[in-house]
């Protein structure tokens, strides 16, 4: 009888426990809301689980580069507009000083564009959350270093050149860029990267400073005379400063016409961009899910499956209650 008992009491035992331990893995589903609770469960799920993490994470800074990439192109471009709206504006002036109406106004229109060659040289300094737009890799003032007859560590600054000193420039003046013309590079997916910055010369001509060199050459045909000596209101352009003018003038213009590829390139970048940011939103919104209905628990089934343990567990406990009840009658048996 002993043995027949002990052998019922250990069968139950491990039913109970079964029992048990199917109620608390329903529990643990509804309670973590995850499909299973240790790596042991299902390694396999695990595994896709970590690559699909991982996939998701990288995408994140993927999207992080290309919102970054995204804020800097579109405030260069903003620049480059203003840049062209200026450079469109000195044009005007040196309009109005090759028009013989405006023989008598040569010196107020000379002090009118150097004062908008200034402006353009400010633009070309912008700088935007601690970094210089339009200088290459060196785009903090710690990384410009000045040279003589520079002074400051902007990328562009106007300079009095004793070497350049002539009868067609006599005051010496030229543009410095202390930048320089190498590309910054975003990653945007694990394959492909993106430049983010606009070189110099692309937006502004030859080296970098191509359209000052023009501005300047106008700038000195209005302020001094072929002998190097300064304009007053009596002074009249001769026909060869006239045509020296005009020249400079079509060279400002063919320098507009190199800004404006320049800022059509940027919109393509942009553009380009802003989809690649949409691609990489939808494909993490499309990694997720799958990572949820793998790792997720379905909630409605963990409650059904959870009642039907609860069921089992209950009846279980009901059959050892009355089942491991002996009387004297048994053990007489």
């Amino acid at each position: 009888m002993r043995v027949t008992l002990n052998s019922s009491l250990n069968s139950y035992l491990i039913n109970l426990n079964n029992s048990r331990e199917r109620f608390n893995v329903q529990n643990e589903r509804i309670g973590t809301g995850k499909e299973f609770q240790t790596p042991s469960d299902k390694p396999r799920i695990v595994g896709e689980l970590k690559r699909l993490q991982n996939s998701i994470r990288q995408n994140e800074v993927f999207a992080k580069n290309v919102e970054d990439g995204l804020t800097d192109t579109q405030v260069v471009e903003a620049a480059l507009q203003n840049f062209e709206t200026t450079l469109l504006a000195a044009r005007d002036v040196a309009q109005e000083a090759v028009n013989p109406i405006n023989s008598d106004k040569l010196d107020v229109l000379g002090d009118k564009f150097f004062n908008i060659v200034g402006d353009l040289i400010d633009i070309a300094n912008f700088e935007f959350d601690g970094r210089f737009a339009f200088s290459g890799t060196l785009t903090t003032r710690a990384s410009i270093t000045p040279a003589a007859p520079e002074s400051n560590n902007l990328p562009f600054e106007l300079v009095e050149d004793p070497a350049l000193v002539s009868a067609d420039n006599p005051l010496g003046l030229r543009v410095a860029f202390k930048g320089n013309n190498e590309e910054r590079l975003i990653t945007t997916s694990a394959n492909t990267t993106e430049r983010v910055n606009t070189l110099a010369q692309d937006a502004f001509g030859g080296s970098g400073v191509q359209v000052f060199d023009d501005l300047l050459e106008a700038y000195n045909i209005m302020a001094f005379k072929q002998d190097g000596t300064q304009r007053t209101s009596d002074d009249r352009l001769e026909p060869d400063e006239a045509d020296a003018l005009r020249a400079a003038i079509k060279n400002i213009g063919d320098s507009i016409d190199t800004l404006n590829s320049e800022i059509g390139r940027l919109g393509g970048v942009n553009n380009r961009m802003t989809a690649i940011s949409e691609r990489l939103t939808f494909e993490n919104t499309r990694l997720d899910q799958l990572r949820s209905l793998r790792e997720d628990a379905d909630l409605i089934d963990a409650a059904l499956m959870l009642r039907k343990e609860e069921f089992a567990l209950n009846a279980t406990l009901g059959v050892g209650s009355s089942l491991f009840q002996p009387s004297l009658l048994d053990f007489l048996r």
